[in-house]
């Protein structure tokens, strides 16, 4: 009643605002009060949550689009026609995964412009400088386990765990991941491969502070 006309909380909507809202756990208190909310009856919280993002969405969606589009081969004749079975197969494991199902195979599967500066390999390149690479134990929108096998086909990779929460490890703050970035970045020497970080709050602690922005990071 208290959001926008029509008044009514849209299933889509409702997904898009949990998939963007889950990304960072400092949110989850106010989200877990929006949902405590509309299964009362009172979806308002959430229509509104949406209603603010949409734009940002849209936005970002343009750019998010053509830079997974252009970075992939071109799709084989006839397969935007499958989006149907992907759809179902990938609901049945994560319903969360729609979201990005909608915004980047489906476009991608019926988008014929091919890139001239897409890198073909090869794949078998190591770098002077040993990558730090940094992976959230539960990560709500990408596996841990991408940032086990990137360490490792990276060749001279060290490998960051943060036995934490949310998309991306600046979503829960953690001092020791701070304090190995910061090393980084000034003397190239990561941490042993294999170090985990803890972060420096449980979801849902009171301290946890303000939620954090979703704008910038949101496709990363």
């Amino acid at each position: 009643p208290r959001a926008p006309a029509a008044h009514q909380l849209r299933y889509g909507d409702f997904i898009l605002v949990l998939w963007t809202t889950l990304r960072g756990p400092a949110s989850w208190p106010q989200l877990a009060d929006d949902l405590n909310q509309a299964a009362n009856g009172d979806g308002s919280n959430l229509a509104i949550s949406f209603s603010e993002q949409r734009p940002l969405i849209l936005n970002a969606l343009v750019s998010a689009t053509t830079l997974q589009c252009t970075d992939k081969p071109l799709p084989l004749p006839g397969a935007v026609l499958n989006w149907q079975n992907a759809v179902q197969q990938i609901t049945k494991t994560n319903f969360l995964g729609l979201t990005d199902v909608w915004w980047l195979w489906a476009p991608c599967a019926s988008r014929f412009v091919p890139s001239a500066e897409r890198y073909r390999g090869p794949w078998n390149a190591t770098t002077d400088n040993p990558i730090l690479v940094i992976g959230n134990r539960y990560d709500p929108r990408t596996k841990y386990g991408n940032a086990v096998v990137a360490a490792k086909r990276l060749g001279n990779a060290s490998l960051l765990t943060l036995d934490g929460y949310g998309h991306t490890s600046d979503v829960d703050p953690s001092d020791c991941i701070d304090e190995a970035v910061t090393s980084y970045l000034i003397t190239t020497v990561p941490p042993p491969n294999g170090t985990v970080c803890k972060p420096n709050h449980k979801p849902f602690d009171p301290d946890f502070g303000q939620p954090l922005s979703i704008g910038p990071q949101l496709f990363e």
